[in-house]
């Protein structure tokens, strides 16, 4: 089948920064059952405007992520419906879901092409006290929901996000759920011994939505109580408040911000981490989870994404915003070994079962039931 995909940016060569890691290893992965050419509505590289990666081509559509949305949505029409007319493309699929979910819907309706749009992250969102999220705005709200209403599939990476349609009067009769799995040949389990000094591991971006403030302060806890230490792992978009936070709490000995690693760095870091702590107000999914049981690191974090869809058997939860729960469910797996390794057993088996393979297996059959009309 020949697939145009619509991203908003996030695609050059592997090991690139601009690069998702998840985003290529997916479209690598479904360029081995498909033809598939990928519109970035940003730039893939400094100095191209297309590019060839694998199996697959790259056209970005505009050097610069803050131009002017109609103006990349005309270009993105052209050039589709161009490459349409020289050899037809079977669908379209749109990961985000403004702008790039709502261009595809756009252009499945304009040539007549089923529409599948994945909702990543944000879209299905409202937190007031961070300004987060397409619901809490009118017109992303308006679009959004157009988006959902009109595509001929639509997907979200967990049934958290799922449910979250409802703010949208989407009711998911035609929504799959398709999480997306860690990268099985580079996040690999490695033998642990829980004992001190114990190690948590956090990666993502310090931002807001991430509430590190939450995750330093059941860290206090924690290690007020036994011996601990902790990685950050993420770029900076605070300024710097989260290392003051750590100075006043009086743990910033025990906290390391590495910034941002390449992907390829993360094995390390969770090979050596007992618990990764992931305290987000809202996740579409968080990938991080997926990479971490992967690896055989036992995830305790807030009820959002993954973590609300696999609850307690596979990992210690708590409320958003709750350090003191998050703290004393690590303090029992520290103090009960046999429940620490059965929550790891559990949420490996669910990992290995589900990596990046298998989800670029089931779009493949999301696909293949569009084509025949399904």
């Amino acid at each position: 089948m020949r697939i145009a995909i619509v991203i908003p940016g996030g695609l050059g060569v592997k090991h690139a920064p601009v690069t998702i890691p998840f985003l290529y290893d997916l479209i690598e992965r479904l360029s081995q059952f498909h033809e598939i050419r990928v519109y970035s509505l940003a730039r893939v590289d400094e100095h191209k405007s297309r590019l060839r990666i694998g199996n697959f081509q790259v056209y970005a559509l505009s050097a610069s992520p803050t131009a002017p949305l109609p103006g990349r949505f005309y270009r993105l029409l052209r050039m589709v419906s161009s490459h349409h007319r020289r050899h037809s493309f079977h669908l379209l699929h749109g990961f985000w879901g403004f702008p790039a979910g709502f261009a595809t819907v756009l252009l499945g309706t304009l040539l007549s092409l089923p529409a599948v749009v994945t909702l990543m992250g944000g879209e299905t969102a409202a937190i007031p006290a961070i300004n987060y999220g397409n619901l809490l705005h009118p017109r992303l709200r308006r679009f959004t929901r157009w988006t959902c209403r009109r595509a001929d599939r639509l997907c979200t990476l967990t049934r958290f996000q799922h449910e979250a349609l409802s703010q949208l009067g989407i009711t998911g009769d035609e929504t799959t759920v398709i999480p997306i799995g860690a990268n099985a040949t580079l996040f690999k389990p490695a033998p642990k011994t829980l004992k001190p000094p114990y190690r948590f591991l956090h990666v993502g971006n310090l931002t807001e939505v991430k509430d590190q403030i939450t995750l330093l302060k059941a860290f206090c806890q924690i290690s007020q109580q036994t011996e601990a230490e902790l990685r950050i792992i993420g770029p900076d978009y605070l300024d710097g408040q989260l290392q003051q936070l750590a100075g006043e709490l009086e743990i910033a000995d025990r906290v390391s911000f590495l910034g941002k690693l390449e992907h390829g760095q993360l094995p390390h870091h969770y090979r050596w981490a007992h618990f990764l702590l992931h305290t987000s107000l809202h996740e579409g999914q968080g990938v991080v989870i997926a990479e971490a049981a992967a690896s055989g690191v036992v995830v305790s974090g807030t009820r959002v994404g993954l973590i609300a869809d696999l609850g307690g058997k596979y990992f210690a939860t708590a409320a958003v915003g709750d350090a003191n729960t998050l703290a004393q469910q690590v303090l029992r797996l520290i103090h009960h070994p046999d429940q620490y390794f059965a929550l790891q057993k559990n949420a490996l088996n669910w990992a290995i079962s589900h990596d990046i393979d298998w989800t670029a297996e089931q779009y493949h059959r999301l696909y293949q039931q569009l084509k025949n009309g399904k």
